[in-house]
């Protein structure tokens, strides 16, 4: 390391800080010495970086991903602004054996690949050895992290960083944002101006704009819950039609029974569904069931309860009003009368006042047919058993059934593999289905596999494919063929929390909802948060209902692939962007998740 004079770079910026994991199924299990992760960390300090973490961990991808993942959010959530985790570096795993998944493992954790680093990597080991070119490290961003795969070996760790040495402090200046005065260094993919890193509410709005109202259809009423209403409804008759008794009791005239005539002779008998027949003269009353139509001459019920019978005479000892318990003729609805406009979201009240008007069908805004595409080589259907390097397609079916909750149609496509061609027949496939949206999940970034950007640009427009969140910064909105298409990340997490975000709103407006704002309540944090990376953030909590209101527990482990933290959490804590720490106590917006 004498022979470099990289350090003074180093000294020149705020220290770097680093991590160090050693990828070897034999280092971890102490069947051989794990030489290469102690050079390694020998050599950044040397730089005058400071490695605050090194283990070993074995050749299994969910094994490197936990791990990444755990760096990378104890770093989000626990650090200060000074004390960012700027460096992750791996030493092994980048071969072509079965075992050799570490790039696998990082493409799945960054959100911007940087090539030209792991291009100078192998270039630098060819003038060593051929056999560099078979090295499958990757480099690439996470936050604000810069993670880079090194080969095993410790001589191809030395001269890794050696090559590495005078780039570092310049990369990580600009990941800071300390440095822009060299951007082209870095793959221009990142400054794409479709790059431009949006919030929330403005990719929210992009996508709502982008969106229109589906067409209208006919259904049976009890079809047309949930849905909203295409046309305007008017009633057909007066609703009551008749003026009829709102209790069981006696039908009377009101003003003879106040001024006093309460010793009455009942002259008959009115059910409900039958014809009055009958007209009450003065001291006469009739036994009447609600319902019922008044007899002429009656304007009056009193109740049962309130009245003795002796033989064919009933004494009154309750006297009530003149007209009470009396239900008027259209006093609900009258005939002509507009009783549902279009735009109304049909809740059971409504069904039941359109039975009530005479319909057995009605006009509602249609549902949106949703095709959704799972990508990936390491993706398999449910009903398979996933190989070594595999996970289970849990986001298609997460997400389908986040789709039917809101309304659509939802059309799962399955899997396509890491092939431009193989991601370009799903999206077709979708076409074919005449979807009205489509939703991938994984393929967003811009890693070597990251295929459906390219599909999109291929086939139709990508409008924009980076947020300021966290989950879920890398996500691509554009259009094939005229239909929208949102690709959502490809951890589980991050998938349906920017499906929460940017797929319910798209589709409960292409259902005619005028509303589709989240539920949410306000809550208090039981644990203080740190952030530093200026993003909003989404935080798995359940939540607790006490005398003062809800609090707000975390579900444990908030990395976007721990499926867990949202099968145990009530709803998501929204963390604001300009938020460096919340004390305990804090009170958030939590949006509801059920």
């Amino acid at each position: 390391m004498e022979a470099w004079d990289e350090r003074s770079c180093f000294e020149t910026m705020d220290p770097i800080r680093a991590s160090v994991a050693t990828i070897s199924d034999k280092g971890y299990a102490g069947q051989r010495e794990d030489v290469s992760g102690p050079l390694l960390v020998r050599l950044l300090q040397d730089l005058g970086a400071e490695v605050v973490e090194q283990t070993v961990v074995p050749d299994e991808q969910e094994a490197i991903v936990h791990l990444l993942t755990t760096w990378l959010d104890r770093a989000s959530e626990e650090s200060s602004l000074d004390a960012a985790l700027d460096l992750i570096v791996t030493t092994g795993g980048t071969g072509v054996t079965p075992r050799d998944v570490t790039p696998e493992a990082t493409k799945s954790i960054i959100e911007l690949e940087v090539p030209g680093l792991s291009e100078a990597l192998r270039f630098t080991g060819y003038g060593k050895t051929p056999l560099a070119v078979i090295s499958r490290g990757v480099a690439g961003i996470c936050g604000r992290t810069l993670i880079i795969n090194l080969p095993g070996s410790p001589s191809a760790v030395r001269d890794g960083m050696e090559t590495l040495a005078p780039i570092l402090p310049h990369v990580i200046r600009m990941i800071r944002g300390q440095d822009t005065e060299h951007h082209h260094a870095l793959n221009s993919s990142a400054f794409d101006e479709r790059r431009a890193v949006l919030s929330v509410e403005e990719a929210q709005e992009a996508i709502l704009s982008t969106v229109e109202v589906l067409g209208v259809e006919r259904v049976p009423l009890l079809a047309a819950v949930g849905r909203v209403l295409a046309e305007t409804v008017s009633a057909d008759r007066n609703i009551p039609p008749m003026t009829n008794a709102a209790m069981d009791g006696y039908a009377v005239r009101g003003t003879e029974v106040a001024r006093g005539a309460l010793h009455l002779r009942v002259v008959g008998h009115v059910a409900a569904g039958h014809e009055a027949g009958v007209v009450i003269g003065p001291g006469e009353a009739v036994r009447i069931m609600t319902g019922a139509p008044i007899p002429a001459g009656a304007d009056t019920v009193v109740r049962f309860e309130d009245t003795r019978m002796e033989d064919d005479h009933i004494t009154v000892f309750e006297p009530p009003l003149p007209g009470e318990n009396v239900r008027q003729a259209g006093e609900d609805v009258q005939a002509g009368e507009q009783v549902l406009e279009q735009g109304t979201l049909l809740r059971p009240q409504e069904i039941g006042m359109l039975a009530a008007v005479g319909r057995t069908e009605v006009a509602v805004f249609r549902r949106p047919r949703v095709a959704i595409l799972g990508t990936g080589d390491e993706v398999v259907s449910p009903a398979e058993t996933p190989g070594p390097s595999q996970i289970r397609d849990a986001n298609s079916y997460a997400v389908a059934a986040q789709v039917q909750r809101w309304g659509g149609v939802a059309m799962v496509l399955g899997v396509a593999r890491d092939q431009e061609e193989l991601v370009r027949q799903g999206i077709r496939q979708a076409l074919e289905l005449q979807a009205d949206f489509i939703i991938t999940s994984g393929g967003v970034s811009v890693g070597d596999f990251d295929l459906v950007k390219q599909v999109m640009d291929a086939e139709g427009e990508m409008r924009f494919w980076s947020l300021n969140m966290k989950p879920g910064r890398p996500m691509a909105f554009g259009a094939v063929g005229g239909i929208p298409l949102l690709g959502l990340p490809g951890n589980p997490v991050a998938a349906m929390i920017s499906a929460e975000l940017y797929a319910r709103p798209a589709l409960l407006k292409m259902q005619g909802h005028a509303d589709w704002s989240l539920p949410a309540v306000r809550a208090r944090l039981t644990h203080s948060i740190e952030r530093k990376d200026g993003r909003r953030h989404y935080l798995r909590v359940a939540l607790r209902e006490t005398s003062s209101g809800y609090e707000a527990m975390l579900t444990g482990d908030q990395g976007s692939g721990i499926l867990k933290s949202m099968v145990q959490a009530d709803g998501l804590a929204v963390i604001p962007e300009t938020a460096r720490k919340l004390p305990a106590g804090s009170e958030v917006e939590v949006i509801l998740l059920h």
